[in-house]
């Protein structure tokens, strides 16, 4: 029973893997650059920030993406700065779905790091918005967003129980793992790619 368990486990796992490289749907690295405007109970200076993020289309309309995101919001008295670090998971709908012009709305939740003159709490944060993307060539696209973003940051500042900034992205999507079509190529026998080869089955390889 114990073989025949394993055997299953086996198949089961060949079979989900070579569904996974089979996708014709790609990976993608999502590199962007923020500015926030920060929520006036800060009492901070908007600035800039970034976001680093990996994707894969899971269907037509929806994408699924993991960030990591940073930004440094100096008090406007210049005595101390929010530093902050987050992780992000975001689910992105694309409203019609066209290759060269897609606009998308975007909700996510994460954890976010704060530290503020001695305060270092980390907090549960969301964002959600709208943007687009559009395709500048084959394997880059363009994409912009404006995202609110909630912060449940109780501890940085007393009187505070929590955040509300705004943050505007711009970067691009960048494709990196191959479809089917790499898939095939890996998995074709030998023998088939020795006679694509040989297109004129002359004995000779092309």
């Amino acid at each position: 029973m114990k073989t025949i368990t394993q055997i299953v486990v086996t198949t089961a796992a060949i079979s989900l893997s070579t569904q996974v490289l089979a996708s014709e749907r790609p990976w993608y690295v999502a590199p962007s650059l923020s500015y926030i405007f920060a929520d006036d109970n800060r009492q901070s200076d908007d600035d800039f920030g970034l976001q680093l993020g990996i994707g894969k289309e899971i269907s037509d309309h929806w994408n699924l993406e993991a960030s990591a995101v940073y930004d440094k919001l100096d008090r406007s008295n210049g005595s101390s700065s929010f530093n902050q670090r987050g992780l992000l998971l975001d689910a992105l709908y694309k409203l019609d779905n066209d290759r060269s012009f897609d606009p998308y709305l975007v909700v996510g939740i994460g954890a976010m790091k704060n530290k503020l003159a001695g305060s270092d709490n980390t907090n549960v944060f969301a964002n959600a918005g709208m943007g687009v993307m559009t395709k500048l060539s084959t394997h880059l696209n363009l994409r912009a967003d404006v995202r609110y973003r909630y912060d449940k940051d109780d501890s940085s500042i007393a009187t505070e129980n929590n955040f509300g900034d705004w943050v505007v992205n711009v970067g691009l999507t960048i494709p990196f793992a191959g479809g089917k079509h790499h898939a095939m190529t890996a998995a074709m026998p030998m023998h088939a790619a020795m006679d694509n080869a040989d297109s004129d089955g002359d004995g000779v390889l092309d």
